[in-house]
């Protein structure tokens, strides 16, 4: 059990570790990085529940389970703003934390689901499965939009900065769409991925792969498409 927690806290800790990085230089961080900085401490949120869920017993629905569900469909709207933040060269609107409201209700309906016995989790869970899907589309297509539009007028208007870390953000970001979307699908048809020590490994290590790189690569990049957007102007 031990070693079980030991790996499932990996990537917990990577995110951590980004969070207080990135909180730290928060105020003379740009925009994107500042979302950056949200994205990760979602994230240690994430994990924090599946080392909860691992290390601990509860029911089937329990509450611990709805702010892991919470936690997985916040995600994909966080990086969705981190990508047209650094991608986008218009400033986007102050309320566009309300793409996390979907997320928010889904938890509410699963809360109120663990502790009513009238309402029934199914339904919550199938709306998870929905939202889950679009989510992943929605993020998936701004990444791959968003990085390639950057990536050109980069290439088009500079020739002393470096498209490299970009283009390698957004693999990382579409790796981790796809496999947390694989993975959040395999618990919402309820396989269990913490009865094996191999496979909680296996899945920790390739978040921790994953999520070390897009902080380091993230906390990088400081020329963000608003900035182009000035240089071209002025």
């Amino acid at each position: 059990m031990l070693t079980k927690i030991m790996f499932t806290a990996l990537p917990f800790f990577v995110c951590l570790t980004w969070t207080v990085i990135l909180f730290l230089d928060y105020r003379d961080s740009n925009r994107a990085k500042r979302m950056l900085a949200w994205f990760f401490a979602v994230c240690a949120g994430l994990h924090l529940t599946r080392v909860i869920r691992i290390s601990g017993s509860g029911s089937d629905f329990d509450l611990v389970r709805c702010f892991y569900i919470f936690f997985t469909l916040a995600i994909y709207p966080l990086a969705y703003i981190y990508i047209r933040r650094l991608t986008c060269p218009t400033k986007l609107i102050n309320w566009q934390f309300l793409v996390l409201i979907p997320s928010l209700v889904v938890c509410i309906a699963a809360i109120l689901a663990s502790l009513l016995a009238s309402i029934q989790p199914g339904p919550v869970i199938y709306l998870y499965k929905i939202l889950l899907l679009v989510e992943v589309a929605v993020t998936v297509y701004y990444v791959i939009r968003g990085t390639k539009d950057y990536i050109t007028n980069i290439d088009n208007y500079y020739s002393d900065h470096d498209s490299s870390k970009p283009r390698k953000l957004a693999k990382l970001l579409l790796a981790l769409c796809f496999f947390s979307l694989l993975k959040g699908l395999f618990v919402a048809y309820d396989f269990d991925l913490t009865a094996s020590i191999w496979v909680t490994g296996a899945i920790s290590l390739i978040y921790t792969i994953i999520l070390f790189p897009i902080g380091y690569i993230g906390s990088k990049i400081e020329y963000t498409a608003s900035d182009m957007l000035i240089d071209i102007s002025s």
